[in-house]
Parts: C-alpha cells; structure tokens; sequence
C-alpha cells in the first residue's frame, strides 16, 4: 500500500512535467534512483526507513490509525510532502466532518 504511494506520488510528479532531475532534488535523492522507480526496476517496497525519511522527511505513519471523530478511524494519507497552508486550515478545522476535509483535499491536489 505505502509502496504503490510512493510510486504513484513519484509519477504525479513527472506527469505533471517536473524532470526525473527535478524530482530527485525535491525528494533528496539521485536520479538514477527516480528513473529505476518510474521505470519499475526497482520497487519502493525496497526503499530502506532511512531512505525513505530522507525522501519524505515531514511524511507521517499512523500505525494504527488516527482517531479524528466518533467511532470512525480515519488515516488521511497523501503524497503532500510540504504541507500548505490551505491544507493546515482545513486539517484544523473544527465546522467540517473527516469526510468533507478529505474531498477538499483531493480538490487541492488536483
């Protein structure tokens, strides 16, 4: 499941026109690395934690989920990896469900 994120956070970035340069740089890594990812040699299932923080440094698992309202666990998960302002303020807000604060940010990604 975190494996097929990444990759997928990994093509969204070059989809949207950023170079596999471009992206190694975001990401603090080498481009080689980025290329054997989009070119599925090799699998972010193999990424070490180490590699992994140093790639997504403000990334954050919940291990068990995270408990936002009622009796219903919600992880809210993302490539978000710099977080903006417009997502903080919809995290924090207290006038919208879980559900409603995940739509909006899939609308902000897009």
């Amino acid at each position: 499941m975190l494996s097929k994120q990444i990759i997928d956070y990994i093509k969204e970035m070059y989809q949207s026109g950023k170079t596999q340069q471009e992206i190694a740089a975001e990401l603090h890594t080498d481009q080689q690395s980025i290329n054997r990812l989009l070119s599925g040699r090799r699998v972010a299932s193999g990424l070490t934690i180490g590699t992994f923080e140093k790639m997504f440094p403000k990334a954050e698992i919940f291990l068990h989920g995270v408990q936002v309202s009622g009796d219903h666990s919600v992880n809210i998960q993302g490539g978000i990896h710099e977080s903006s302002p417009s997502i903080d303020k919809i995290l924090d807000s207290d006038d919208l469900t879980a559900e409603e604060k995940i739509k909006m940010i899939k609308v902000l990604k897009k």
